[in-house]
């Protein structure tokens, strides 16, 4: 009884660590995109420039995801995850001291191995202690909203406080730190160590069969595939968003700075609650159709948030926006989550293919906007967004042929 007691107390401390994780992942991957106009503005740089640091980001990142399962072989995943997480404060605080292009993306590519490490560690851990449940993995990432849509404001009150979009980067990198020491405190098992107890997988096909009972198994299997590809093109278009947004609404003089920012809160808000109901209805109408229409509704919302100059329907088609594009990741994880069960790489592999999207997409809008404007390099955001909506009915038709 005090066993088993023991055990659910441990789970619920890994899941509620894993949610602190995830919501610093999502003050530091916001307010990388809140401050870019402040560094644009304060070092001189230009789009191009702008855009190679959020790639050097997104390669962190995906470098992370995979360089913290080897790691961990060696050292262990706790250990891995907050040395790596550290990382990341030290990125923050340097890019306070220099204004050397080179440097500060190479401060990037350092934040980025911290938010790369944590989501994978914390979408494995929060995967095997709750069984491969939907709904926690969608809890995960509203934590991930919770931190997202408070980073803009954070900056905006620094700056209106008159304490500099300096000051924003300190918190960032305190919060980070902590987290680094909280990940040496959770009871973290290595993988492979505790019970199995995953769901039989049901969704895009998959059978243990066809995946294999061993840890390399899921690699036979072309779901591991189909979602890695639709995670490549949500993280490019994610990633583009979340880096450039601010700067096209104030640079297209749609807004101010301040005002952007808000508008970017207000799209982490509405996926606050988008996931959470995501959550939800995937026990009803089924992961693989949730994600179709996820996928429907980003790109319709997008394209008509790009149509638009006046603040009103924009802000409407914010909503509308972050509200499908809310699920997209962790319904997609939780569809594949139960064939990575106790693969000492597989979530890494996944999201470090994926992640190669989110390297592309926030450098090819910068070039593309330096060579003929802001508006255009946004632009190509929808083209990522109608290729995710391609795989996700890939998705939903071999679900049904099943």
């Amino acid at each position: 009884m005090n066993r088993h007691k023991d055990g659910l107390q441990s789970r619920k401390s890994l899941i509620w660590g894993s949610y602190y994780a995830m919501f610093v992942n999502g003050v530091l991957t916001l307010m990388l995109g809140a401050v870019m106009p402040n560094l644009i503005q304060a070092y001189g740089l230009g789009y191009e420039i702008g855009g190679l640091m959020l790639a050097a980001h997104s390669a962190g990142h995906l470098t992370a995801s995979l360089l913290v399962s080897v790691m961990a072989l060696k050292l262990g995943r706790k250990l891995s995850a907050a040395l790596l997480s550290l990382a990341g404060a030290l990125g923050f605080v340097g890019m306070i001291y220099t204004s050397l292009p080179v440097v500060l993306v190479s401060l990037y590519f350092l934040t980025g191995l911290a938010r790369g490490s944590a989501s994978t560690v914390t979408n494995e851990i929060v995967n095997e202690a709750s069984l491969g449940d939907a709904h926690a993995m969608n809890i995960l990432h509203t934590f991930y909203a919770v931190g997202a849509f408070i980073a803009p404001f954070l900056a905006l009150i620094c700056v209106q406080a008159g304490l500099g979009w300096q000051a924003a980067l300190v918190i960032t990198a305190l919060g980070i730190a902590a987290r680094s020491v909280l990940f040496l405190a959770m009871p973290i098992e290595e993988q492979g160590s505790g019970e199995s107890g995953a769901k039989p997988a049901a969704e895009v096909g998959v059978s243990r069969t066809e995946a294999g009972t061993n840890s390399g198994g899921y690699l036979k299997n072309p779901a591991f595939y189909i979602i890695a590809g639709l995670l490549f093109f949500y993280l490019g278009a994610e990633s583009a968003i979340n880096g450039w947004a601010v700067t096209y609404l104030k640079d297209a003089g749609i807004m101010s700075t301040g005002f952007a920012q808000s508008i970017l809160s207000l799209l982490w808000v509405v996926i606050i609650f988008g996931r959470l109901f995501a959550g939800r209805l995937s026990r009803s109408v089924g992961k693989a159709r949730l994600l179709v229409i996820q996928a429907v509704g980003s790109s319709v919302f997008f394209f008509l948030f790009m149509l638009t100059r006046s603040v009103v329907p924009l802000a409407l088609w914010i909503i509308g926006l972050g509200f499908f594009f809310a699920g997209v990741f962790p319904t997609a994880v939780a569809v594949i989550g139960p064939e990575l069960k106790g693969a000492k790489m597989g979530m890494g592999l996944l999201i470090f293919i994926a992640g190669f999207g989110a390297i592309l997409m926030p450098m090819v809008t910068g070039i593309i906007a330096e060579q003929i404007g802001i508006y255009g390099g946004m632009a190509t955001i929808g083209a990522s967004l109608l290729l995710m909506l391609l795989f996700s009915m890939i998705v939903d038709k071999r679900t049904k042929s099943r």
